[in-house]
């Protein structure tokens, strides 16, 4: 989910740190944030936002120009990234990575597959994932949580931001649409790191973390690369 500044207000925020980030996604990920702005897509990029808006065009490529950056880092080929069926990037084989988009922040993070699976980043701006949605996005027990906590808007957007970095490293074994009611997030106590749970409350094999900058709350979601998990 790109969250979008609400009734329209331009939003404008400094990028998180190198360290934030690293910490973030822990060893053997290389990740990178910056600001949307144009860049050259490749011919098999082109075509997915051929009729789009300016900003979505700015999101796309930013985030195609960082994560070849980032590949080139890790000696994988020059390619494009276009979009798969499922709506996520197409990574060259070997290597997997995730991105993520707010107005004003692009995020992106890639690695081989020898050491994650799968992973998922995520970023929101807090006060964008608005009480009124909490049923749609969080379980009862998640909204519980978010009702009980000090700032209940930051753990709120925490969950959410939570769930969508866990769906993304875990969607090649979806059997059904995303729902994000199937997903439980468990934050521990400091707040930095999150659990994930299916609709059977069984654990999944998902580590997760989480991370806070000016308003906006990141997170980030590793599947290992022997976990063996149910489909569900």
């Amino acid at each position: 989910m790109a969250a979008t500044s609400p009734a329209g207000r331009p939003r404008s925020a400094s990028l998180p740190s190198a360290a934030l980030l690293a910490d973030l996604v822990g060893a053997g990920v290389l990740v990178a944030a910056s600001t949307p702005a144009a860049h050259a897509l490749r011919a098999d990029e082109r075509r997915f936002v051929a009729g789009a808006v300016d900003a979505r065009r700015r999101q796309f490529a930013t985030a195609r120009a960082g994560a070849r950056a980032l590949l080139a880092r890790l000696g994988a080929p020059t390619v494009g990234l276009p979009i798969g069926d499922d709506g996520a990037p197409c990574w060259p084989p070997g290597f997997t990575g995730s991105i993520a988009h707010t107005e004003d922040v692009c995020l992106v993070a890639v690695t081989r597959t020898s050491t994650a699976a799968r992973i998922g980043v995520d970023v929101e701006v807090v006060d964008a994932v608005q009480c009124e949605v909490w049923d749609l996005i969080l379980t009862p027990d998640e909204r519980a949580s978010a009702a009980a906590h000090a700032l209940p808007p930051r753990m709120a957007a925490a969950l959410f931001c939570a769930k969508e970095a866990a769906y993304k490293c875990w969607a090649f074994r979806l059997q059904h649409p995303f729902d994000p009611l199937r997903l439980t997030i468990e934050i521990d106590a400091a707040g930095d790191a999150f659990a994930v749970r299916d609709a059977a409350a069984r654990l999944l094999p998902i580590v997760g973390r989480l991370a806070h900058h000016r308003g906006h709350v990141l997170a980030a979601a590793r599947l290992p690369p022997a976990a063996d998990a149910p489909r569900w």
